[in-house]
C-alpha cells in the first residue's frame, strides 16, 4: 500500500509542477538598423522557493538566452546558431532598508571574442516589488547580433530561453525551471528592417 501512497504522492507534485510552469508570452522579433531587436515576458516565474530567497536578502538571478538560428532544409540536422545573446537579471532585497537592488548584464557571445563588446550593466534600485518582478522577467528592445558577421538569409528564427531557478518534488528532488519560445525572423539587409512575426 505505501508503494501506492508514495506513487500517488509523487504523481499529484509532478501535476502541480507541470501547471505551476513559467511560459514566455509576448514574443516579438523584428530589425532595427541591421540588427534583430527582441522582447519578450516570462510569467509564472517566481516559485515560492524563489520569492523565499529573495525575501530573506539572498541575490536571486534569472539567466535569459536569445539567440538568431538558421532553420536547416533537413528536419535531422541541428539549427546553426548564427548569434547570441544572454542576458542576467538579478534581485537582492535588503532586509534593513526593505528596498531591492537590480542589476541586468547583457552580454554578446559571438564566434570571435576578440571582436565581442564589452558586458552591458545597467542597475537600478527600488522599493516596488512590482518593480523587482518587471525587471527579472520583461526584456525589451534586446539587440542580438554577431560582431564578426552580419546576419542575412532565409529561415532565420530567434529562439529564447530563460532559466528562472528550481522548485523542489516532496522538499527533496530539485527541479529546473525553465522556459523556452521561438519565433520568426524575416530576412533583412543591413540597414534596412523587416517585422517579425511570432509563431508557436
Amino acid at each position: 500500500m505505501w508503494v501506492i501512497a508514495v506513487a500517488l504522492v509523487l504523481d499529484a507534485s509532478a501535476a502541480t509542477l507541470a501547471a505551476a510552469k513559467p511560459l514566455i508570452e509576448d514574443l516579438s522579433a523584428g530589425w532595427s538598423e541591421g540588427h534583430p531587436v527582441v522582447s519578450f515576458r516570462v510569467v509564472g516565474a517566481f516559485s515560492e522557493e524563489t520569492l523565499e530567497r529573495i525575501d530573506s536578502g539572498i541575490a536571486v538571478t534569472f539567466r535569459h538566452r536569445i539567440e538568431v538560428v538558421s532553420k536547416r532544409a533537413l528536419p535531422l540536422i541541428p539549427d546553426k546558431v548564427r548569434a547570441k545573446v544572454v542576458v542576467q537579471t538579478t534581485a537582492e532585497y535588503d532586509v534593513l532598508t526593505k528596498r531591492y537592488a537590480l542589476t541586468r548584464r547583457i552580454e554578446v557571445r559571438g564566434d570571435k571574442k576578440r571582436l565581442n563588446p564589452e558586458p552591458a550593466e545597467q542597475s537600478r534600485v527600488t522599493f516596488s516589488s512590482d518593480e523587482m518582478r518587471a525587471w527579472m522577467t520583461e526584456l525589451s528592445g534586446i539587440e542580438v547580433f554577431d560582431p564578426a558577421r552580419p546576419l542575412d538569409g532565409n529561415r532565420l528564427r530567434v529562439r529564447v530561453e530563460s532559466a528562472v531557478g528550481r522548485r523542489y518534488l516532496l522538499l527533496i528532488f530539485p527541479t529546473n525551471l525553465s522556459a523556452t519560445a521561438e519565433s520568426s525572423l524575416e530576412s533583412a539587409t543591413v540597414g534596412g528592417s523587416a517585422a517579425g512575426s511570432s509563431a508557436p
